[in-house]
């Protein structure tokens, strides 16, 4: 990927694309996305809490409120599911979201890598359909209270901005080595704290959570020439190395600070008993 970029290289309409906000005004992003593809993994073998991606939360499935919020999303073109599962799979398409296709038994294990899984469902359907998304929004099951709102403003920031990626922070003590904090400058920035050692001063740790966009390089440049995700990550640095010398994307992340609601996780049965007690009490 040593040639200049082009035209088509980049979303269609990047310097012009209008869309609405959430009140209806036109707002022109100076880094539009393109189109949006939501990708829910969802494999079958949990062993901390079996069927959790399928765990109903207030009557629906885990994986059944990922694609629901990414359908409400306006902004979000495609929203399909990646699972080994039939089972799932049925979940998932009685809810709007596709499953173009089953994922191999060998990206379904317990110890496979899950952004494989990512680069095996972007290039199998670019193989099967042509497409090619702008952006990919990654969205784990185990959020239940992920809202289209908190896709909107994640995806609001990366036009803003033009970061290559964006993601989500959730405000919590400093007890972890990989939490953001903020700088002299107020923007979260990724800090090591191993042995407990943090900055002094008004800080803001930060904890990763675990829905992201991830902006792409059209997925013909990649075709044929990655075969695995880490393939695909260094012809997308060459993509962004270009992009942002031309003034066309921000290659650094962005972290966006949502509520600790945002952030609550379902990953085992410690979690599901919550989650459980919130029901009981109507507040789900």
């Amino acid at each position: 990927m040593t040639r200049a970029l082009r035209n088509g290289d980049l979303p269609k309409g990047f310097a012009d694309q209008k869309e609405q906000d959430a009140s209806g005004r036109l707002r022109t992003p100076r880094y539009p996305l393109g189109e949006v593809l939501a990708l829910i993994p969802a494999r079958s073998g949990s062993k901390g809490l079996p069927d959790k991606n399928i765990t109903p939360v207030g009557g629906v499935p885990l994986l059944a409120r990922a694609a629901l919020a990414a359908k409400a999303c306006g902004r979000v073109s495609r929203v399909v599911v990646s699972t080994d599962s039939p089972r799932y799979a049925d979940i998932a398409r009685a809810h709007g979201a596709e499953v173009p296709f089953l994922r191999p038994a060998d990206l379904a294990q317990d110890r496979a890598d899950l952004q494989d899984t990512f680069f095996h469902m972007l290039d199998s359907l670019y193989a099967l359909d042509g497409c090619q998304p702008g952006a990919l929004l990654v969205l784990l099951p185990c959020y239940p209270f992920r809202t289209p709102a908190d896709l909107e403003r994640i995806m609001d920031r990366a036009e803003d901005c033009g970061a290559a990626v964006c993601m989500p922070g959730i405000r919590g003590p400093d007890r972890s080595a990989h939490w953001f904090l903020r700088d002299d400058q107020g923007r979260a920035v990724r800090q090591d704290l191993d042995g407990g050692c943090v900055a002094e001063g008004e800080a803001v740790y930060l904890r990763p959570c675990s829905f992201s966009l991830l902006r792409l390089p059209p997925w013909s440049l990649v075709h044929g020439r990655a075969a695995s995700w880490a393939d695909m990550l260094a012809l997308r640095r060459e993509w962004l190395v270009q992009a942002e010398a031309q003034g066309m994307l921000r290659n650094a992340p962005e972290v966006v600070e949502y509520g600790e609601l945002t952030g609550l996780e379902v990953h085992d049965a410690c979690d599901l008993a919550v989650l459980r007690r919130l029901e009981a009490r109507g507040l789900l």
